[in-house]
């Protein structure tokens, strides 16, 4: 799953995981608003969660923390489930930091994601770091 208000980053993110054969089902979100709607009715009625949630931090009306704020509501084992990371082309500090207060938010990369990151980012997860 890919939340992002950029239409030509989603369209290059959404060829190199097409390309790298890593995913089935493939959902674009362009806004946080729409995302937050499908991942509430997802955990709220016990259904099959994205796998991966690549997150952007930086959109109109609800950006990524606001989203993530949200989903705090939800209790740490429907959260822990999801599977959110960070894919920003922010390198503020800051934006580190607070990344960093959500337990449940499993990594930060920096845009523009390639077939290395994604690897790597799918051993982490894999292994758990």
């Amino acid at each position: 799953m890919l939340i992002d208000d950029n239409e030509i980053t989603n369209f290059y993110h959404e060829d190199l995981i097409r390309d790298m054969q890593i995913a089935g089902e493939f959902r674009i979100f362009n806004t946080s608003v729409s995302a937050l709607e499908y991942l509430k009715s997802v955990i709220d009625e016990e259904a099959p969660r994205p796998d991966l949630i690549l997150l952007d931090i930086k959109m109109p009306d609800m950006d990524g923390f606001d989203l993530l704020h949200e989903l705090e509501d939800y209790s740490n084992d429907e959260t822990e489930l999801l599977n959110f990371v960070i894919l920003t082309s922010s390198t503020l500090k800051r934006d580190r930091e607070m990344a960093e207060r959500f337990p449940f938010l499993k990594g930060f990369v920096e845009k523009p994601l390639t077939e290395d990151k994604m690897n790597t980012l799918l051993e982490n997860l894999n292994t758990g770091n």
